[in-house]
C-alpha cells in the first residue's frame, strides 16, 4: 500500500469510528488513537526501509530479507529485530538443539517460520496460518530468503495434523490467538507430551491458560515462564535522531496488554 492509500484508508477508518461511536466518545477517542498510532508506525517503517532496506537489523534473525507488510501487528519491530526480544535466548537454545522439524501454528507472514529455517538449515518448517494474505506473505518471505523448499505453508491447523507432525525431537511454536489450550492438550494430541514447545499465552482470552498448561505438562516438561519486558531505543542507530515519541512507537508491538510466553522442554526419561 502506498502512502497516499494509507492516508486515505486511515481517514476513512477514523470517519467510520466517529459515525459509529457517537454515543461513546471515550471509546471513539481510544479507537481513533489506536488507528493514528498504527498509521504512524507504518510511516516510520517506510522510513526505515528507505534508510536500511527491507532487512531485519538486529537480533537472531539479523540479515533476513523481509516483506514490507506485516500480517499481524506492526512491521517496524520486526525490521528492527526487537520484536518479542524476550525470546532471543530461547531462539539461541533452539539453534543449539538442532531440530529437524518445526511446527509453527499461527505463523503470520513468517517471521519465525522463515527466521528459524534460516538458522537451522537441516530443519523442515510446517507453517500454519488461517489468514490467506499471511500465507502468501509467508511464501514470499521464504522465497526472499531461499528457504522456500523447507518452509511448507498450510492453512488451518487441526489436532489431527498436529498429531501427525509433533513428537520426539520436534519443536512446536504456538501463537494462535487463544487456541493454545486446544492444541496443547495431551488428551487431544498425545504426541505433544514428547515435543518441546514455545507458546504465547493469550491471557486476554483465557486468564487461566498458564495454570492450565502447567497442570498438563509439569510432569513431562521443564517449564520456563517468560514475562514481557521493556525496550531500549538507543541500541538502534537508525532511531537516534528521531523524535522521542517516534523512538518509542518504533518498538511498539501493538498488543492489547502484556503477553507472556512459556518455553517447555521435555524432561529426560530419568526425570519423569
Amino acid at each position: 500500500m502506498n502512502q497516499l492509500d494509507l492516508h486515505q484508508q486511515t481517514l476513512a477508518e477514523i470517519e467510520q469510528v466517529v459515525r459509529s461511536r457517537k454515543d461513546s466518545p471515550a471509546q471513539a477517542l481510544g479507537d481513533i488513537t489506536d488507528l493514528i498510532l498504527r498509521y504512524r508506525t507504518s510511516i516510520l517503517a517506510a522510513m526505515v526501509v528507505q534508510s536500511c532496506g527491507a532487512v531485519v537489523q538486529s537480533g537472531p534473525f539479523a540479515g533476513m530479507n523481509y516483506v514490507q507488510t506485516s500480517a499481524c501487528g506492526p512491521l517496524l519491530p520486526k525490521l528492527l529485530g526487537c520484536y518479542e526480544a524476550e525470546l532471543h535466548g530461547v531462539i539461541a537454545e533452539i539453534v543449539r538443539r538442532r531440530y529437524q522439524t518445526i511446527v509453527n501454528i499461527g505463523c503470520g507472514e513468517g517471521y519465525y517460520a522463515v527466521g528459524l529455517a534460516r538458522l537451522l538449515p537441516q530443519a523442515r518448517v510446517h507453517a500454519y496460518e488461517i489468514n490467506l494474505a499471511g500465507q502468501q506473505l509467508c511464501r514470499e518471505l521464504a522465497g526472499l530468503n531461499n528457504v522456500a523448499d523447507r518452509v511448507i505453508v498450510h492453512g488451518l491447523c487441526d489436532t489431527a495434523q498436529l498429531q501427525k507432525l509433533a513428537g520426539q525431537g520436534v519443536l512446536v511454536w504456538c501463537d494462535c490467538e487463544g487456541g493454545e489450550g486446544q492444541f496443547l492438550d495431551p488428551r487431544n494430541v498425545p504426541v505433544v507430551s514428547r515435543s518441546d514447545i514455545v507458546v504465547e499465552l493469550h491471557q486476554e482470552f483465557d486468564a487461566t491458560i498458564a495454570d492450565t498448561l502447567n497442570h498438563r505438562f509439569h510432569t513431562t516438561h521443564l517449564i520456563q515462564h517468560i514475562a514481557p519486558g521493556g525496550r531500549d531505543w538507543s541500541q538502534f542507530p537508525v532511531l537516534h535522531n528521531w523524535k522521542h515519541l517516534d523512538q518509542l512507537l518504533a518498538m511498539w508491538e501493538g498488543r492489547a496488554g502484556p503477553t507472556p510466553w512459556a518455553w517447555m522442554t521435555v524432561r529426560s526419561p530419568a526425570a519423569i
